[in-house]
């Protein structure tokens, strides 16, 4: 008997299978393509709920494949008008080849790799013919690291990840409890209010990326069917932090980033933000009935067929999962107790759908109950800016006013040991230390309103000077309210 031959066996089967063709249908056009058109299309990679039937993982005593260097990875956000009858297919076709023949063309050997913009490539669209500006909105390139240079030798050193999309015209919907307050707000995603988030928002490390990379994560793994009992996934997230660092624009820019990237997934983004304080019932013992009733809805949403991806909000959780240490010591009523309990008994509930994740926030992270901590996969604390990333804040405040005539272009803005940046950076070190992004974000409205009041095409350097004086004021303001708190 041939001891061999069953592995033999198992390898020709795996070779079969892997040799298949992908299912019909796409997640996202992963692109390399072709010069001519059929072979652009034939160049789609086409990913259909990664079939694991179709991945090729060899023996174990086979030697790994030769790998080839990683290329730089670079995700093309293509939106179209909402009149658009362009298909995706084509649009990612007429971009992906406009893009090779028009910006990058091929590779040259004899020449070093360029350093590319990534910001200024989102700047293409304005260069693309007329009949294509009529299907096409708005084009935004990325890195997959959040890099805003990248080298490139040539469109085919680079690996292009395509999606195609439109925005959802439908208004937020607010849903009720039977009671006096609105218990949750819904929204169907991609949306035109979230559309600038993800860019307005700016961190020192790649949380951004990391947080989305997790939540494929979790949508690859439950479609695997990984057995939950081995590997553990709760599909909570929770963003801790002091007030106005961003935590509750960053979950919504992220259920606003997956509407775009897993539109082949699912048939839309369900965003529902939960209002916590209309989970308090005012009779004795009915919060706890009330979380319950509320998660009831949302699973009913979930568990349809062909149901969307479901994002849920919980903002400022420690209302809703405060410490049950407290309620046990006599210090919270025993009503908090019960809806804690409801809450946690939820969340385990709903995790075995493919097709929920939770997003969370706190101010206060050392009142939320411990039980709940633990449920949370990521525990992502989202601090103030740092110079660099006030800078950065700072820089896109005075671009968009530029933008719109409210201060006149200063060519010193793009020119890094210019008088301007100089000013700008001593405006983004010691001056705002401390400051959220949301009260940077106010200061160069405050500045215009309280000094510049009514006038348009001011002079740049007359404006970085009155910023000055005004998160100077700020500032002051702020430790004048805390002596007065100190001496209460």
């Amino acid at each position: 008997m041939n001891r061999n031959s069953p592995r033999q066996s198992a390898s020709q089967k795996k070779s079969t299978t892997s040799a298949a063709a992908p299912a019909a249908g796409t997640v996202a056009v992963l692109a390399r393509m072709e010069d001519d058109d059929e072979e652009i299309v034939n160049g789609f990679k086409m990913v259909e709920e990664w079939d694991v039937s179709t991945m090729a993982w060899g023996e174990p005593d086979n030697e790994p494949p030769a790998m080839d260097a990683p290329k730089v990875e670079i995700a093309v956000e293509i939106l179209l008008h909402p009149a658009s009858g362009m298909s995706h297919t084509d649009a990612a076709t007429q971009v992906s080849r406009y893009l090779r023949n028009n910006i990058f063309g091929a590779a040259l050997d004899d020449e070093p790799p360029r350093e590319i913009s990534v910001k200024e490539l989102s700047r293409v669209r304005s260069m693309m013919t007329k009949a294509l500006q009529e299907h096409i909105s708005e084009v935004v390139f990325e890195a997959s690291d959040e890099r805003p240079v990248v080298l490139i030798n040539g469109y085919d050193s680079v690996k292009w990840s395509l999606y195609i999309y439109k925005m959802e015209a439908k208004a937020a919907v607010q849903g009720e409890i039977a009671e006096e307050m609105p218990a949750a707000t819904h929204e169907i995603l991609p949306s035109a209010d979230f559309q600038r988030l993800w860019q307005s928002l700016v961190y020192d490390t790649p949380v951004k990326q990391e947080l989305l990379s997790y939540a494929i994560g979790t949508v690859l793994f439950s479609k695997l069917n990984i057995d939950s009992d081995l590997i553990t996934w709760n599909k909570v997230i929770l963003l801790h932090g002091p007030p106005g660092t961003g935590k509750t624009s960053l979950c919504k820019a992220l259920a606003q980033k997956l509407s775009i990237r897993m539109s082949e997934h699912f048939p839309g983004v369900y965003f529902v933000e939960i209002n916590i304080h209309s989970l308090f019932s005012k009779w004795f013992s009915e919060s706890g009935k009330l979380v319950t009733k509320m998660f009831n809805s949302i699973e009913n949403i979930i568990k349809q067929k062909n149901a969307p991806l479901v994002c849920l909000l919980l903002d400022e959780v420690e209302s809703l999962a405060r410490s049950r240490q407290a309620s046990v010591t006599g210090s919270e009523p025993s009503d908090a107790l019960r809806a804690v309990n409801a809450l946690l008994t939820q969340l385990d509930k709903i995790k075995k759908y493919s097709n929920v994740l939770i997003f969370t926030t706190s101010n206060i992270s050392e009142a939320i109950d411990v039980a709940f901590v633990d449920r949370a996969d990521i525990k992502q604390y989202i601090g103030n800016p740092s110079s660099a990333a006030r800078d950065c804040i700072f820089l896109s405040c005075l671009e968009e006013l530029v933008k719109k005539g409210v201060l006149l272009s200063s060519p010193g803005l793009l020119v890094a040991e210019s008088s301007v940046r100089a000013m700008l950076r001593r405006i983004s070190g010691n001056l705002s230390e401390g400051m959220s992004g949301r009260s940077l974000r106010k200061m160069p409205f405050l500045t215009h309103a309280l000094r510049f009041s009514g006038r348009t095409g001011v002079d740049m350097k007359l404006f970085l000077e009155g910023m000055e004086l005004t998160i100077a004021k700020h500032q002051s303001d702020l430790l004048a309210m805390g002596r007065t708190v100190a001496t209460k």
